[in-house]
């Protein structure tokens, strides 16, 4: 692990991303979030930050109920961490605490971090708007509450949480153009129709209104003309991206070895080591393995995992004890 970029250790995993095979990058499965009231349920993830490519990846184990992991989590492409710290990323935007990022690059103890691409559905930046930020800026852990609304981060940015909600206006495919200041700077535009930016007006020069967006936690601020900007009678909630639902099987026969069991996916590399089943956890084998004689395919009995790759056992696991009753 020393030999890593920055590290996290027994943090609760929040499923902000796929798990995928290790030095591989296939996805294979979905660690999702667990709580049973304020008891946790999920995973816990321990790993650290790598290169692989042109990405940085999560490089780690994922650990629960009868199940241990080997896997990555690509923090580039999906927001696998949230900010800790405020940090303004570009003269457009600040990411707020609590807003998914994603790592560009990274070195020993800091990270090149840009907003998720969900916050970009809100406004086009003329610059890429990136920041290097220490390792312990970055957060992994699942949140029981869910963060704060718009209007929460509004006032936590410095502005009036009770600013008036707009709406904006462009073209059809196009941005409200937006600069830095009344007669300022170009810095991008405001795109109208995202399904989860909300849009306030702060303040009016004239022919000129300050708008703020805020979309997936992140802050965007610039001056638009006057008539790109109408009043919203009714307030808009923030859409929350839904969490799938785990798969079951109709009347399973369950089983339970009394050793533990390695699972394997495969991929265009072969057959890859993905992980090992707990002895005594239950699962159910799904049938022989296309074109792998010596495995079969099996469905583990567990909440806080779910595959969306085939998982391959040993084919001895398939005469393992059958046990019954609900899991």
């Amino acid at each position: 692990m020393a030999e890593g970029l920055c590290w996290w250790q027994g943090v609760k995993w929040d499923d902000r991303g796929p798990l995928r095979v290790a030095n591989d990058g296939v996805p294979f499965g979905r660690a999702h979030v667990g709580w049973n009231k304020t008891d946790w349920r999920g995973s816990t993830v321990t790993g650290v930050l790598r290169g692989r490519q042109s990405k940085v990846v999560l490089d780690g184990v994922w650990t629960g109920e009868g199940l241990t992991l080997r896997a990555e989590a690509d923090a580039t492409t999906d927001a696998v961490f949230t900010i800790w710290d405020p940090t303004k990323l570009s003269r457009s935007s600040m990411v707020l605490r609590g807003a998914p990022v994603r790592v560009l690059d990274a070195k020993v103890g800091a990270a090149l971090v840009a907003p998720s691409e969900r916050s970009m559905g809100s406004f086009v930046p003329d610059e890429v708007p990136v920041r290097e930020v220490q390792c312990d800026s970055l957060a992994l852990r699942a949140s029981i509450t869910g963060g704060p609304d718009a209007r929460q981060l509004l006032a936590r940015a410095g502005f009036p949480s009770d600013a008036p909600e707009v709406m904006v206006k462009a073209e059809e495919g196009s941005a409200l153009v937006a600069t830095d200041a009344p007669d300022g700077r170009f810095i991008g535009g405001f795109r109208p129709g995202s399904p989860s930016g909300r849009f306030f007006e702060l303040t009016r020069a004239g022919e000129r209104v300050r708008v703020a967006a805020i979309d997936d936690g992140t802050l965007w601020v610039g001056w638009v003309d006057a008539s790109g900007v109408s009043a919203l009678k009714e307030a808009g909630a923030a859409a929350t991206p839904a969490r799938s639902t785990k798969r079951e099987l109709t009347m399973p026969t369950w089983r339970a070895c009394t050793n533990e069991v390695q699972l394997a996916v495969r991929s265009g590399q072969g057959m890859r080591f993905v992980g090992t089943m707990h002895a005594g956890t239950r699962f159910a084998v799904t049938g022989a393995s296309d074109g792998e004689a010596d495995r079969v395919g099996v469905f583990i009995g567990v909440d806080w995992f779910e595959s969306t790759r085939e998982l391959l056992a040993p084919s001895e696991a398939g005469a393992c004890p059958q046990v019954v009753g609900p899991w």
